[in-house]
């Protein structure tokens, strides 16, 4: 089995994931086994991930590659990468093998999948009116909004607007930690006007610890990597957002396994088509709630091979073998 790394490098405005960047860069891993080939991405967000693009390639380059034989020997093998983008990476790639020697689709490794999974769209547009008109133009079960930065009034008329555009849809908010703990009761009981489904990451783990009750669900996101046995022991936290490109696939697998009756949403990370694929097979498993995998300026900046089970608003579980990308 030989692995070749390819670096994909593109300019991309990712302004409206709020922290500046002007460039994506992924490792598009490709496993050759005989006449197969398996395929994984490894791209790590700057300033969000834990490990740099470079440390990525370090860690894929010197993995000692296993037999794909089960589901357990690639997860036993890849608890050797450290860095989470390259784990994602190599189970990707391995578990499209196995799938491919076996015959199957790569969900079929990780257990039932549902026939189909709504996608969330994500409401990343720069101004209130653009968001309610993107809202208006593709009807969905679910829109994700970013909150946390307004002034509450300002805040709170465009969620009350937004709420009359999308009706009984769910409404999902991101805070990202921006609330400061001092504010937190305040802004919670404001969201509460509009019924969010939850809000992730309102503010600091010490002031979600402190809350005796909150007045709206609480997800944890960047807390199941920080903090996850904090975050799982606190009742206010009623929704998983999974990204295996923080967690690797199989490490995702395993936290919404012992989410319990907390609801579990699979994610990406602005990353490529074939990370998102991979998303795709373990949100039709894992998840009975609209994966975030929803469309952002940003995903094409790492390519735009998205297979055609995967739409803007619904995932089909698909029928072919592995992975179901064509890749090049």
């Amino acid at each position: 089995m030989r692995a070749e790394l390819t670096e994909r490098r593109a300019a991309a405005d990712l302004r409206t994931a709020a922290r500046g960047w002007t460039e994506r860069r992924s490792l598009r891993l490709r496993l050759v086994d005989g006449a197969r080939e398996g395929w994984g991405e490894a791209a790590p967000l700057p300033g969000y991930s834990a490990e740099t693009i470079e440390e990525a390639r370090a860690a894929l380059e010197a993995f000692a590659w296993p037999e794909p034989v089960s589901v357990e020997a690639i997860a036993g093998a890849a608890d050797a990468l450290s860095a989470p983008s390259a784990r994602f990476a190599a189970e990707t790639a391995l578990l499209d093998l196995l799938a491919q020697r076996r015959g199957v689709p790569l969900w079929r490794l990780l257990g039932d999948a549902r026939a189909s999974l709504p996608i969330a769209v994500a409401l990343w547009q720069p101004t209130p009116e653009a968001r309610r008109d993107a809202a208006r133009a593709r009807p969905a079960a679910a829109y994700k909004l970013k909150v946390g930065g307004a002034p509450i009034a300002e805040e709170r008329r465009e969620l009350t607007a937004l709420r009359a555009v999308i009706g009984d849809a769910e409404l999902r908010l991101d805070a990202n930690r921006a609330v400061p703990p001092d504010a937190l009761e305040a802004r919670l009981a404001a969201w509460a006007e509009v019924a969010p489904a939850f809000v992730e990451e309102p503010s600091t783990m010490d002031a979600v610890e402190a809350l005796a009750r909150s007045a709206v669900p609480l997800a944890a996101d960047e807390s199941l990597v920080d903090a996850p046995a904090r975050a799982l022991a606190l009742p206010t936290i009623q929704a998983l957002v999974l990204k295996p490109a923080r967690l690797g696939l199989l490490g995702a697998l395993a936290l919404a396994r012992a989410a319990g009756p907390r609801r579990v949403v699979i994610s990406h990370l602005l990353d490529g088509p074939i990370a998102r694929a991979a998303c795709a097979h373990l949100a039709l498993v894992a998840s009975g709630d609209a994966a975030g995998l929803g469309e952002h300026p940003a995903l094409a900046a790492l390519g735009h091979e998205r297979p055609p089970w995967i739409g803007s608003t619904l995932i089909r579980r698909p029928e072919a073998v592995g992975l179901g990308l064509e890749a090049g």
